[in-house]
């Protein structure tokens, strides 16, 4: 997948596709990613982060939806260890589920900001992990930012209205929406945009990885079917990595969810209902934590 810069340059935003499931994206990942340390060379990633969710239901209608924590690591293979454990949060000690070679915890869906970081505040969280191929625990401490994208994300103008409306049949559809401001200390300041088709129900993103200052993106009427339903994400992220240390450290986001059905030319198209919790086709926070690990953007490339 590529990073699209695209404001102005709608040409170059309908190019690309992210692969087909989150386990693919990690891969790409592990690919790009250096390991933690030799000691601990079967961990190839970690990180923790807070995500404000959510809903938009008009074109000038938004919501809040839900405030979320989650911690990640991963390890080469399934055996490399027998548990995860992470500290730091306000409840103590929790436990990281396994699934493959994949660790994960994620809380509870919180009514607001403030009861998120009540249980878990801006302050050091420490993954301990040990078993399997390890005589002695390794710890990995991160620092989870205090800062968020400075505007929760939004469709503008029609769009919301639009993509009801939108036969696939009749060409490409202009989706705009509101930027958020680029963060020096942050290593990454991305847009990440994602769609699932309910009606197939089948699970894979058609998705795309934008700078911080797009406004607008171009949709390939050949990704999508006439008369589907598709549930759409629309978020702004943050990533804070220590740059002597390579793994993908905190990451502080906020997304909107929305829902469409794409028109056939019945007027009857168009109903309106509410979006599932992402968490309904997996960790799509996970998806964009990986694609923030495969492309750097160019200033930050260029930094030593």
């Amino acid at each position: 997948m590529d990073v699209f810069r695209a404001a102005g340059q709608i040409g170059k935003v309908a190019a690309h596709h992210m692969k087909n499931d989150i386990a693919s994206k990690f891969m790409a990942v592990l690919a790009f990613s250096a390991f933690v340390a030799s000691a601990s060379a079967q961990i190839q990633l970690y990180a923790v982060r807070e995500q404000q969710a959510y809903q938009q239901t008009g074109d000038a209608a938004i919501n809040p939806y839900y405030f979320r924590f989650d911690a990640q690591l991963r390890t080469t293979n399934p055996a490399d260890l027998s548990y995860v454990t992470l500290s730091g949060a306000t409840n103590g000690q929790l436990n990281l589920n396994q699934n493959g070679n994949y660790w994960s915890f994620t809380s509870q869906a919180y009514g607001s900001l403030a009861d998120l970081q009540a249980q878990y505040p801006t302050a050091t969280y420490t993954l301990q992990a040990g078993g399997g191929i390890y005589n002695q625990p390794v710890q990995m401490s991160v620092d989870l930012a205090p800062s968020w994208p400075d505007v929760q994300p939004m469709l503008t103008g029609n769009t919301f209205t639009g993509l009801n409306q939108w036969n696939p049949t009749t060409g490409d559809f202009l989706m705009t929406f509101n930027s958020h401001q680029d963060v020096p200390s942050a290593l990454y300041t991305n847009t990440y945009v994602t769609f699932y088709d309910k009606t197939t129900n089948d699970g894979v993103p058609i998705s795309w990885l934008l700078d911080n200052d797009a406004t607008s993106l171009l949709l390939d009427a050949n990704k999508f079917v006439a008369g589907h339903e598709y549930y759409g994400y629309l978020e702004f992220f943050q990533q804070y990595s220590k740059s002597d240390e390579p793994y993908f450290g905190s990451i502080k986001d906020r997304s909107t969810s929305f829902k469409f059905t794409t028109s056939t030319g019945n007027p009857d198209d168009g109903e309106i209902t509410p979006v599932p919790e992402a968490s309904t086709y997996g960790l799509f926070g996970a998806a964009a934590l990986a694609a923030l690990a495969c492309h750097r953007r160019r200033r930050h490339r260029t930094q030593s």
